[in-house]
């Protein structure tokens, strides 16, 4: 802070600092991503909170680069699927591909209210962060075909945010939880959101083109996830 008031009194452009900055930043959380997934006890606690520190600092430099002042970008989840899927090996790729039956999205109790009238929907979209996924490329190699695609024009759980989306059928709602039918989801995933599916919203009426999807979408019956995506607990 002393370094950016020091350029902002001598005129100066910050954005080199910033820069050079991001990138001790950046390689500093992946060292804390490592010594993570080794840390036992309160080393556990520690290494977290050190991580928790490094990421809200990095948000914090990057939105000084972008010109945009805001808050760092913080969600907590809502709550966990409990899945038979607890490997990403074998797992299903699309949600409409599991074959294992029914799953519980148990919600935390500070949460349980938003879960009145859902019921009332045959399907909701869960949108949850993919915790066991770590790091992400320009591209990204493909179970339903057979080179790499940009990965904003693929479903990769390796993405520069993690987020996943899946369409999953409603059986059941509870006071604490959602039963759902179909997901492509770990067990133990956390939850970010939970959105009734309106088809009127959500699926367009024409103009419809699936690239390089087209001719391969079917094989997702078929094909299985395999460990080219190694969950980050497993390194």
């Amino acid at each position: 802070m002393l370094k950016l008031l020091f350029h902002d009194r001598g005129g100066l452009d910050p954005g080199q600092l910033l820069r050079e900055q991001a990138l001790v930043l950046v390689a500093t959380e992946r060292v804390l991503e490592d010594q993570l997934d080794a840390a036992v006890g309160f080393e556990d606690t520690l290494v977290l909170w050190r991580l928790s520190v490094v990421r809200a600092a990095l948000s914090f430099v990057e939105a000084l680069l972008d010109r945009r002042t805001v808050e760092p970008i913080v969600y907590r989840p809502i709550g966990y699927v409990g899945s038979a899927h607890d490997d990403l090996t074998g797992m299903p790729l699309q949600p409409i591909a599991d074959t294992t039956g029914e799953s519980v999205v148990e919600i935390s109790e500070p949460h349980r209210g938003c879960l009145a009238d859902l019921d009332g929907f045959s399907h909701v979209w869960l949108i949850a962060h993919l915790h066991e996924s770590f790091g992400w490329d320009a591209t990204v190699p493909t179970f339903l075909d057979d080179r790499r695609h940009g990965t904003f024009a693929t479903r990769s759980p390796h993405r520069p945010n993690p987020i996943g989306l899946s369409l999953a059928r409603v059986v059941a709602v509870r006071e604490d939880a959602v039963i759902v039918d179909g997901v492509d989801l770990l067990d133990g995933t956390p939850i970010l959101d939970i959105k009734p599916f309106v088809p009127l919203f959500d699926t367009p009426s024409d103009g419809i083109r699936t690239g390089w999807f087209e001719g391969r979408a079917e094989r997702v019956f078929v094909r299985r996830s395999d460990d080219r995506f190694a969950m980050r607990s497993r390194r």
